[in-house]
């Protein structure tokens, strides 16, 4: 048996396109070999990521991709707070058939896979720079501030950090989203920019701060949002697509039913049986959701006629909502993304590291507006001094849930956090290698720091926002912040049992057609019933994720760390402590995002040596131990299951 072997012999580190005034890409194209770079036990710093991962190879390529189903950054709607701007000085598988106990073990499948060469196949009129190197030298003792911009679905918040990693100021501003036809759901550009900025000086402002006392800036985004702009004139084409945009459902129906798609599944499946190639397993599984980005962008070249010609003329760069940020920021100097954002696209192979030719020749997207991509956590770019008076250094861009695994510390495979928020997005790291999935777990990179890739498996739900919205609608709750109390206030449901399959069930179920269900009602069934079959349906919906994620991925989970705004419900911590069977950890400060966005740029600037000087500045966090009342919840999961049952492929009918 073969393991996947990663060519580390010839690494390209592509840098961020610089482009000039004129905004046109500069002809020169540099590429470094750099040499392969891995922790060292007997350093002084040791990194307490428990991993020696290899140097991958760094082109900007080829790809056999897995798709990534996508939210916002979770902590957006159900914050204790709802002024619409605030600021502070003083921060501080379970089968459906047969339940499973969630304290016994899982065994894990021996990983196959050929050895694959990556193929640099940037375009020509493409530049890259070597990296440059940072250390805490680089950077005055009284310039230790880390800014982070956290830009969610709907909010926009800048977090300001000292070196301690502790919160010393912070404002948020909401956006609008906009609706300008059936299904299509939109943000328009200068409206998040200028709110971009504003939150930014809001909270340098209240905090007392010159962007001189700035070391660095973070950059962390909702993922799966695109634009595309002229590259002479820097105007974009449209507004901001956005992640929940459904104007390619019947395109991503007829795509996911095509003979092309069937026919490319059926030999991905061929050759992962002869070589065992987790890159093929993952071609296999394939699916095409309206979530990823390649039919909503092929729709919008299709529909967008300036668009349409100025891609003819190769004079169109694309970006992600992270990369249109960066381009601005750098006074359009710079265009890139990093390589997280990069892996939840659907446009890039976790397998090879690269772009991918395979996916965007099978939908009809060029290569070359595609932006280069970056490491996670070093040097990216600068704010340019015209916009706030001083050049600040950007050191850190990640995707949201990337960011909050990072914020968390979760540095070891087997190390899982659990957003809860607009969504639960349930992550755990893999290590130094991606495991590709048949179930809908979908493998993405963490984060990349020099040279070093650590990958995370990732299930979600993005009905648990939808869940509580429901449940107030309805006028059977008043306050969100009551549904706990609520819950506790019943020994149990009285028979009834709630699905949360608003848009479907997600990974491992995987039925988009399956509807919202509350069955078992009696006259006895009061409202708090209701509620407490609402949020443990939420939980058991993350059981059936993380039973399949343990299963898959062979790593034991010692605890799950927890955050996003519905972590303070406590009756929901506590069920899912019991029923996992594992330890729920909720720090004192729930958004992670921002915390990891801090770290990571902190750790490019220098500020922080390696990843175990965060493990110490790590919070404090409350304890959710299991009960030993699996016995109760076994039978209750049953009748549950049963009840998904009933609800799967409604809207077939």
């Amino acid at each position: 048996m073969m393991e996947d072997n990663i060519n580390t012999s010839n690494s390209n580190l592509v840098q961020p396109v610089e482009v000039d005034s004129s905004h046109k890409v500069s002809d020169q194209s540099v590429v470094t070999n750099t040499p392969s770079e891995s922790i060292s036990s007997n350093t002084k710093c040791t990194d307490s990521t428990g991993l020696q991962d290899l140097p991958i190879d760094k082109g900007n390529g080829v790809e056999f991709p897995v798709v990534n189903e996508d939210d916002s950054s979770n902590t957006e709607s159900y914050e204790t707070s709802t002024a619409e701007v605030r600021s502070s000085n003083n921060a501080s598988s379970s089968s459906l058939d047969n339940t499973s106990d969630p304290s016994s073990s899982h065994a894990s499948d021996e990983e196959l896979s050929v050895s694959e060469e990556s193929t640099d196949l940037r375009p020509n009129d493409v530049s890259s720079r070597p990296a440059e190197s940072s250390t805490s030298n680089s950077i005055p003792l009284t310039q230790k501030f880390i800014l982070v911009a956290d830009v969610g679905s709907t909010i926009v918040r800048c977090h300001i950090y000292n070196k301690a990693a502790q919160l010393v100021s912070q404002a948020e501003l909401k956006t609008k989203l906009i609706y300008p036809s059936a299904g299509a759901v939109e943000l328009e550009c200068d409206e998040l920019w200028d709110k971009f900025l504003s939150v930014i000086k809001m909270a340098l402002s209240d905090g007392d701060f010159n962007t001189a006392d700035i070391a660095c800036m973070g950059i962390t985004t909702f993922r799966n949002s695109f634009v595309t702009w002229d590259r002479d004139t820097g105007k974009p084409f449209h507004n901001i697509n956005m992640w929940q945009d459904k104007r390619t459902q019947a395109q991503t129906k007829a795509w996911n039913s095509s003979f092309t798609l069937a026919a490319l599944k059926k030999g991905s499946g061929l050759l992962h049986s002869i070589t065992g190639s987790q890159r093929f397993k993952a071609g296999y599984a394939l699916k095409f959701m309206t979530q990823a980005v390649p039919l909503r962008l092929n729709w919008m070249i299709n529909n967008t006629s300036k668009l349409k010609s100025r891609l003819k003329e190769k004079k169109v760069m694309f970006g992600t909502v992270d990369t249109w940020l960066l381009w601005k920021l750098s006074g359009e100097r710079v265009w890139a993304t990093d390589r997280a954002s990069a892996s939840g696209t659907l446009m890039y192979d976790t397998f090879q590291n690269m772009w991918s030719s395979m996916i965007l020749s099978l939908v009809g997207i060029p290569m070359h507006i595609l932006p280069p991509i970056v490491d996670t956590s070093g040097q990216i770019g600068v704010v340019d001094e015209s916009i706030f008076g001083t050049e600040i250094p950007i050191t850190g861009l990640v995707g949201d849930q990337q960011a909050s695994l990072f914020g968390h510390c979760c540095f070891k495979p087997g190390d899982m956090k659990l957003t809860l928020g607009t969504g639960s997005f349930l992550n755990v790291n893999i290590g130094s290698k991606p495991l590709a999935s048949i179930t809908g777990i979908y493998p993405l990179v963490a984060w990349d720091i020099k040279n070093s890739i650590t990958f995370t498996a990732e299930a979600s739900s993005i009905t648990v926002g939808t869940c509580i919205d429901w449940l107030k609608s309805t006028g059977i709750i008043q306050d969100v912040s009551s549904t706990s109390d609520i819950a506790k206030s019943v020994p149990d449901t009285n028979g009834c049992y709630f699905v949360p399959a608003f848009a479907g069930l997600p990974a491992p179920i995987n039925d988009d057609t399956a509807g919202a269900l509350l069955i078992g009602m009696t006259p006895t069934v009061t409202s708090a019933h209701i509620v407490r079959a609402v949020l443990e349906s939420i939980a058991f919906v993350i059981k059936l994720q993380y039973e399949t994620m343990v299963a898959e991925s062979g790593h034991s989970v010692s605890h799950i760390r927890v955050d996003g705004g519905v972590s303070n419900n406590d009756f929901l911590l506590q069920c899912l402590a019991d029923i996992l069977q594992k330890p729920i950890h909720r720090p004192q400060t729930v958004n992670m995002t921002s915390r990891g966005a801090a770290l990571l740029a902190g750790l490019g600037a220098g500020i922080w040596s390696c990843q175990s000087d965060l493990v110490a500045l790590s919070p404090e966090a409350k304890i959710f131990k299991p009960q030993k009342n699996w016995h109760h919840y076994r039978e209750v999961i049953t009748e549950w299951e049963r009840a998904v049952r009933r609800c799967k492929s409604w809207g077939k009918s």
